[in-house]
């Protein structure tokens, strides 16, 4: 098990190493988009068009395809030849080009529709001028559906032969395209964010040139051929169906919290998308990593029948969840505003904005440990292509967010959205162990109690050091920009020392992460 250990470890520091690259750019492109342009109605229209693709995107390529693709790909690997899963991976590009490419032109065609969809609070407000641009906005966007969904196609397969570093790294080209759009292109329009608009389009034809020429060099570059009574795609097809919501609860959710904030004042939308692009860092950083990577290993175990390996591959990636996702959730909570006033607070960002954007991302911390369980949970029940379980269980916690979205989007606005968000991810989560602990393959961890009560303290003590050492607002308000980032750094990492050092104290040792199971 140790030799194991370090090949997913090593496997997920790859992708966390690339994915951190990629946040990092993320985090100048929100920068500059918050101080080039702020929290307004442009920013909202400029926030729906690109969440519809974005959102189409995670739910259709990042989603249920790869889900339903890469299980039966490990299959394929196990059992057929290479010139046959040349010809499986040929016709599965062939026919998620074809389909992709059509719903992008009907997309572009249909702009008008979807965003009365997606934000009709938009299509009533008294100017319609949110309603727009949005529209207008989206018919540049929607293209970028149809680039990043082969890219997600490419990322996919490099992915199953053990190659994560290039998908990984690949969204550094989104940022760099968005940023270059907003600091340059913007100068050739008379309405500005424009620039920012053409640079999401130029960053999804980035993006599949840069894995085109990995996956080329790799060997591996499939031959597209549309054959849609081809077995394996009719399995691919008849999986994705029920995946496309299981999947996707967390972005239905986020798209619903959209819904609901565009009846709200203008720049709640925009409050919610900078709220949660912070919330994403860590998500983005060991969720992702950690459920790709665990996707593909636990498909290969299922796919050769070992039934301990399962459990152990998927107690070591739950344990990986809590140990970062917790710490996580305590920084972002108790440094909502001195991050948002570090990072944001400058040009067309007012202090009223970082007030508003706490008073979310605050909310939306909480749910980060359920939303970063969910996706290794999940990717549980598909690498057994058990779609139907987290399809029951996302429809229930849909359901909750909407109810609870209804409740408390009048006490407490657009924070009330995402608090419903956090607490549906934790019904989520909860749902999918509680199933996942009725099936024959889950074997029962031995030392569950002790780990979390190891964790739970240092987590705590680390809290407290945060509680205790963060200067007031207005002290923060008062600190120059280099100041702000002095302290900010010295806080984040002061803390994941003291959360290093409460773990040794509790006696924790990364050896103590096992994945030994019950026979």
């Amino acid at each position: 098990m140790k030799t194991k250990q370090s090949s997913l470890l090593s496997s997920v520091s790859i992708f966390s190493l690339m994915t951190f690259i990629s946040r990092i750019f993320g985090f100048i492109r929100d920068i500059v988009i918050a101080s080039v342009f702020g929290a307004n109605y442009l920013v909202d229209a400029f926030s729906v068009a690109f969440k519809i693709p974005n959102f189409m995107r995670r739910l259709v390529a990042e989603g249920a395809f790869t889900q339903a693709f890469l299980p039966i790909l490990s299959e394929y690997q196990k059992t057929r030849s290479e010139l046959e899963i040349k010809q499986f991976t040929g016709r599965v590009g062939g026919t998620l080009a074809g389909a992709t490419f059509t719903i992008a032109v009907i997309g572009m065609l249909c702009a008008p529709i979807l965003v009365s969809i997606f934000a009709p609070g938009f299509f009533n407000d008294e100017s319609a001028d949110r309603y727009f641009y949005a529209t207008n906005f989206l018919r540049v966007t929607f293209p970028y559906l149809f680039f990043i969904s082969l890219t997600a196609y490419y990322g996919a397969i490099l992915n199953a032969y053990g190659y994560y570093a290039a998908p990984a790294f690949a969204p550094v080209w989104l940022n760099i395209s968005m940023i270059l759009g907003a600091l340059y292109l913007s100068g050739f329009f008379e309405v500005s964010i424009w620039g920012l608009v053409w640079g999401v389009c130029i960053a999804g034809i980035a993006q599949f040139i840069f894995l085109l020429f990995f996956i080329y060099q790799k060997g591996l570059l499939p031959k597209f051929r549309l054959k849609l009574n081809d077995p394996g795609v009719i399995r691919i097809l008849g999986a994705m169906v029920p995946a496309l919501l299981g999947v996707s609860v967390a972005q239905l959710n986020l798209m619903m919290d959209t819904i609901f904030a565009s009846f709200l004042v203008s720049g709640s939308v925009s409050w919610l998308y900078y709220s949660d692009r912070l919330v994403n860092f860590p998500l983005g950083i060991m969720g992702v990593a950690l459920s790709t990577v665990t996707i593909t290993k636990l498909s290969r175990s299922y796919a050769s029948k070992s039934g301990k390996m399962f459990s152990s591959i998927l107690h070591w990636s739950t344990q990986m969840t809590l140990l970062s996702s917790i710490p996580s959730m305590f920084g972002l909570a108790f440094l909502a505003s001195p991050i948002l006033l570090t990072l944001f607070f400058r040009g067309n960002f007012t202090e009223f904005d970082v007030l508003m954007t706490s008073k979310s991302l605050v909310m939306f911390s909480f749910g980060l440990p359920a939303f970063m369980l969910v996706k290794i949970l999940a990717s549980a029940f598909y690498a057994q292509k058990d779609y139907k379980t987290p399809v029951k269980v996302g429809m229930i916690a849909i359901l909750v967010n909407f109810v609870l979205n209804l409740i408390l989007i009048k006490p407490l606005a657009h924070a009330g959205l995402a608090l419903s968000t956090s607490i549906a991810g934790y019904v989520n989560a909860i749902l999918l162990l509680v199933n996942l602990r009725k099936t024959s393959i889950y074997l029962e961890y031995r030392y569950w109690n002790i780990f979390i009560s190891k964790m739970l303290i240092s987590a705590l003590v680390m809290g407290g050091w945060l509680y205790a050492w963060s200067p007031e607002y207005d002290i923060w308000m008062s600190y120059s920009n280099l100041e702000k980032i002095c302290q900010l750094l010295y806080l984040i990492c002061s803390s994941v020392v003291m959360y290093t050092i409460a773990l040794i104290i509790c006696g924790f040792r990364y050896a103590d992460i096992k994945g030994e199971v019950e026979h």
